[in-house]
């Protein structure tokens, strides 16, 4: 009994698995990460103060892919940690990294002036800025895109926790939410959706 035909069965079969799983690398590049919110979301409106106290809107912020995130200066730990992994994906984008930026909405206005916005910003890099005002303003804007913040009640000495999300929101160039980015620390998978967001103009 020949053995030809027996391997070159076996040889298409490896060929056609290869090339469907070349197929299916070439689609995932095509999806999203995280979770898609086109038409789902408003596009990005305030009226807040920046890190000099001076009153900007969503506007000036126009012609960049933004990713909006909701913390404050003394978060203990998941606020600086999603910062950092949000660097660390800023830094992999190489030179593309210039055409994105982050927006710190505080969800503390209280204690988180535009000084301790700007001390607080400074300290990741200067793709972060900072952004403060009125608890109604502020609140208004996290309610916008479904979410909303809570103070705890203070200790003996004062301190307080700020309950809040942990979503960062990501908008085209024209302020369009288009996305809810993947958990930051994937950073391959935040790299590859902005690489995307980038790509599209």
């Amino acid at each position: 009994m020949s053995l030809r035909p027996a391997l070159e069965h076996h040889l298409t079969a490896r060929l056609v698995g290869g090339l469907l799983a070349l197929l299916l690398a070439a689609c995932g590049d095509d999806a999203w990460r995280g979770t898609p919110v086109d038409g789902l979301l408003p596009d990005l409106e305030f009226r807040l103060l920046d890190t000099t106290g001076t009153p900007v809107e969503a506007e000036r912020y126009r012609g960049k892919v933004t990713l909006l995130y909701f913390g404050f200066t003394n978060c203990p730990d998941i606020c600086p940690t999603t910062l950092a992994q949000l660097g660390l994906a800023l830094e992999r984008l190489g030179p593309a990294a210039q055409g994105v930026q982050v927006l710190l909405a505080t969800v503390d206005p209280a204690r988180d002036s535009p000084e301790a916005l700007a001390r607080y910003a400074g300290a990741f890099g200067p793709w972060l800025h900072g952004l403060t005002g009125s608890e109604a303003a502020l609140r208004a804007l996290n309610q916008a895109y479904k979410v909303d913040f809570m103070a705890q009640e203070p200790d003996l000495a004062g301190r307080y926790d700020v309950m809040h999300s942990n979503r960062v929101f990501a908008f085209d160039r024209e302020g369009r939410c288009r996305l809810l980015l993947p958990n930051a620390t994937d950073t391959e998978a935040v790299v590859a959706d902005l690489r995307r967001l980038l790509k599209q103009g």
